[in-house]
């Protein structure tokens, strides 16, 4: 009878502390707080919650990191986490004691390295002879982040290059992100490559996404005076004359 007593309490004790041990916390918990760990930054956690009496052993169990070290005795780690976006694990687990359970941490890293904008509204040309205005929207969303993060970068960076000349970049904040779209302004026969970029919560910039654009010429229509018909051995003269669309200059026209 009383070795099933002591049975009983040894594995209420067990239970307890493996109960204990799998809902311990990391702080600053990323995962609950919202904000999700920046890259190249170093950052001292503490392992809260530890059932009394048990002795703790704490690795990264998968992530890229600049530098791991844990230190045991005082329930710490400091991390540095490498810049690439990412979900990286901890593993804390019991390294002496009644305490056999383990458990495992997240920690999104909030890192735009490799990625870049998409662009909404780049016209693969536009005709030639005129200024033609038009609006680009950037958007980069996070791979990974803290569930009260916002989804998308805060800050996108506008530049004209290869050409352009007499072209013009006005940018436009839109709910709280900055220069999120673009409004352009070209001359009126230059091409140009346009070039985006995002800038994250932590300060880094992603890769640049182009938007190249040519300029092409519009056909003249209709042709005034054209006859539908000639008599044969006529040698009269016929006038006709090349319309162009409104607003279109600088056009040298080629019969043939």
């Amino acid at each position: 009878m009383k070795k099933t007593i002591f049975n009983a309490l040894l594995f209420i004790l067990i239970f307890s502390q493996q109960v204990a041990l799998s809902q311990i916390s990391i702080s600053p918990n990323h995962t609950v707080s919202g904000n999700g760990a920046c890259p190249d930054v170093s950052v001292t956690y503490t392992v809260d919650g530890i059932p009394q009496g048990c002795s703790i052993e704490i690795t990264l169990k998968s992530g890229n990191v600049v530098s791991f070290v844990a230190d045991n005795p005082n329930k710490k780690f400091t991390v540095t986490w490498s810049d690439v976006p990412q979900k990286a694990e901890v593993r804390i687990k019991a390294a002496s004691g009644a305490c056999i359970s383990e458990t495992v941490k997240e920690v999104p890293v909030m890192s735009v390295f490799g990625l870049a904008p998409t662009i909404t509204g780049c016209p693969p040309s536009v005709v030639i002879g005129k200024s033609e205005s038009f609006e680009m929207t950037a958007e980069l969303l996070y791979q990974f982040k803290g569930v009260n993060d916002p989804g998308e970068v805060g800050e996108y960076q506008w530049e004209i290059v290869n050409g352009g000349a007499g072209w013009n970049i006005t940018n436009i904040n839109q709910n709280g992100i900055v220069n999120k779209k673009a409004q352009i302004v070209t001359d009126n026969q230059n091409g140009a490559t346009i070039r985006v970029r995002g800038r994250s919560l932590c300060g880094k910039w992603s890769d640049w996404e182009l938007c190249t654009i040519s300029r092409f010429v519009k056909a003249p229509c209709p042709i005034i005076g054209a006859p539908t018909y000639v008599v044969c051995e006529d040698t009269e003269t016929k006038a006709m004359l090349a319309t162009v669309t409104p607003g279109l200059s600088g056009y040298t026209y080629h019969w043939t």
